[in-house]
Order: C-alpha cells, then structure tokens, then sequence
C-alpha cells in the first residue's frame, strides 16, 4: 500500500468539498423519499445509494486523482461506505422513538467522514505497486 501522500490539507479540503456534494446527493435524495411516505430506513438507503456513485466518482477523480480506479477500489469503498451506513443506520436506530424523523435523518448522514478519508486516502484509493 502506498504511503500518506494524501493526507494533507490539499486532499482533505477536496475530499470535503466531495464530501458535502455526496452529503447533499444523500440528504435531498432521502427527503424526496421520506416526502413520498416511505420509510426513514427505506429513504436513507435509496439516498446512500445515490449518494454512494457520487462520492465514488468524485472522490476518484476530485480529491484521489490520481489514485487507484480499479474494480478493487470500487469493491473496498463500497466497504467503507458500508461501515459509513452502518452508522447512519445506528444513529437511526439510537434516536428511534422521537418524532423528528428529518432530524435524525440529517444527523445520520453526517456521521462518519473522518473515517472515511482515512480509509480512503489510506486503502481505497492508493495506488498498489507490484
């Protein structure tokens, strides 16, 4: 695995940049959802979806740039973005029994960031060398 050349303040103000677009992909796309009577659960998934190619591509291309775009990359920031949802959904699961349904929605989508800069800049998308 290739060392840290991507943290630094550079990758991390465009993985923020990134990261709020997916942010926003996710919020807006879940609140269409949740609006159409849908389930929190069901809306938040449809939304990580979403929110899940946009921050894959622009994280491949915007802060990771010249980064690894293999099929490999795509299958471990699936995992990551996996661990993400696990705590959006916990995050759910904890405030549960509240009627503030858009409330905890926003807050579960904001949960895990800084992990997932590391684990990208660290896993996802370093460069493999033979």
């Amino acid at each position: 695995m290739s060392s840290n050349r991507y943290l630094n303040i550079s990758a991390i103000g465009r993985f923020g940049l990134v990261g709020i677009g997916a942010t926003l992909v996710h919020l807006c796309v879940s609140v269409l959802v949740l609006a159409m009577g849908l389930d929190v659960y069901l809306a938040n998934l449809v939304g990580f979806v979403v929110a899940f190619v946009f921050s894959f591509l622009g994280h491949s291309r915007v802060t990771f740039p010249d980064g690894d775009r293999s099929h490999l990359a795509w299958a471990r920031f699936f995992l990551v973005a996996l661990m993400g949802f696990g705590l959006n959904n916990l995050v759910l699961l904890l405030s549960s029994g509240h009627d503030m349904e858009y409330a905890r929605l926003m807050l579960a989508v904001f949960v895990a960031p800084l992990a997932t800069f590391v684990l990208s800049a660290l896993w996802v998308f370093a460069k493999r060398t033979v």
